[in-house]
Order: C-alpha cells, then structure tokens, then sequence
C-alpha cells in the first residue's frame, strides 16, 4: 500500500513489525522511531485488532507524538457487531471474525475502540 501512494506522489512511509523494504522501515509501533510531531496523517489500518489489549492504549497515545498539532489519524477496525454477525450470534452463539482467533486475539466491539479512542483525546470523525 505504501508502494502504491508513493506513485500517487505522496510523501510516505511505512513502519511493519515483521518486515522491511525501501519504503518501510522495521519497527515497533509501540517505539515509533521518530519522536518529534512530523507527520500530517497516519494511517493505522487494522492494528489494533493484533495487539494485546494491554498494548492498545500506548499505541494509540504514540501516534500523538508523532502527529502535527492539526494532523489526521486514520484507524481502521474490524465491526463484530455487523446485522449478519449478530443474527449468527442469535442463532448460533457465534460472531462473525475478521480473521482466525489465532491471528486477531484482541477484537474489541466497535463502542469500546470509540471509547479507548476518545481517551487519548482523538475524536470520530
């Protein structure tokens, strides 16, 4: 994806804890590497969802550090409380997940990101 914007002609960077290439760099994103406020807007597709829920609210207060006073933070997270996924909950004592348990151990439903959000002084948008 990182790829992709830059040939849209966006300046851009990437951070991944598993992987590296020209374009993004290793690292945690609960030690973002850059510490002054530098970007206008961060991406954070389907992030949080992968971490603990422990290391959810650090995450989110780290994009502060690195965020323009006037920038744009852009979260993305799994709905498990979808019409479909709660009929199938109804009938059949499941929802629907994004992903296998083993991979998403830390969805949260969507009234409880708003909040952990809102704490760290983001609003929805």
């Amino acid at each position: 994806m990182v790829e992709e914007f830059r040939k849209l002609g966006c300046d851009i960077v990437g951070l991944d804890q598993n992987y590296s290439f020209q374009f993004a760099a290793r690292g945690d994103i609960l030690k973002a590497p850059l510490r002054d406020p530098n970007f206008d807007s961060i991406l954070y597709l389907d992030v949080l969802d992968h971490l603990g829920y422990e290391s959810q609210k650090p995450a989110i207060a780290e994009q502060r550090k690195t965020l323009k006073d006037e920038g744009v933070v852009i979260f993305t997270i799994q709905n498990l409380a979808h019409c479909y996924s709660r009929l199938r909950r109804l009938i059949i004592g499941q929802l629907i997940r994004a992903a296998q348990i083993e991979k998403q151990l830390n969805d949260r439903p969507r009234k409880e990101h708003v909040k952990l959000l809102m704490q760290d002084g983001f609003y929805i948008v």
